[in-house]
């Protein structure tokens, strides 16, 4: 006959599952992150390279693109600020601030390229109040890339416990982790 698996193969096997599925999910976001979901587009790059400073057509055409910027990071920010936890899993918390700091730090690189830098010191060589928006909206993204960053950093001190949670079968194994994952909480708060 078949010999049913034990307890413990029971509880290794989806351990393994549950890992690998972190482990895909993982790759995935860092995929999205390097081919960049989000893109600061700049639709003609010659007015860029063949700009100057004193022509005021070159620096209304910059002003322009770089409220244009502001409008879709603002979108991309309150999108962001809009997603919620979906999954009711014990780890789902952890995976959601995760996610969310890989998401803004993918919106803060697209602030850091090459181009969109030359544009910037452009605009500030001759104060261009168009910046403003700009970096308001970028310290915002900093702001909030530190709370998930903060967030995911406090939660995965209690992961190995909303591992239990999540996988394991038995009752007794629950109440016997409780007050560790209770201290782990007053740790956190």
């Amino acid at each position: 006959g078949l010999i049913s698996p034990s307890i413990e193969e029971t509880s290794q096997r989806d351990e393994l599952h549950l890992s690998l599925n972190r482990f895909l999910l993982h790759i995935k976001s860092t995929l999205r992150q390097i081919q960049g979901e989000f893109n600061l587009i700049i639709s003609n790059k010659n007015f860029l390279i063949n700009g100057d400073e004193t022509d005021e057509e070159y620096i209304e055409n910059l002003e322009y693109l770089f409220y244009n910027w502001e409008r879709i990071l603002h979108e991309e920010m309150n999108n962001e600020l809009n997603k919620r936890v979906i999954d009711s899993s014990p780890l789902a918390e952890l995976e959601f601030w995760h996610e969310r700091s890989i998401r803004i730090t993918s919106i803060l690189e697209q602030m850091k390229k090459d181009d969109v830098m030359k544009i910037m010191h452009v605009l500030q060589s001759i104060d261009s109040p168009s910046l403003s928006g700009f970096n308001n909206i970028k310290l915002q993204l900093q702001s909030y890339l530190l709370e998930a960053t903060d967030n995911y950093k406090f939660l995965l001190t209690i992961e190995r416990h909303l591992k239990t949670l999540q996988m394991t079968k038995s009752f007794q194994t629950i109440i016997n982790m409780l007050p560790n994952l209770m201290q782990g909480l007053k740790t956190i708060w």
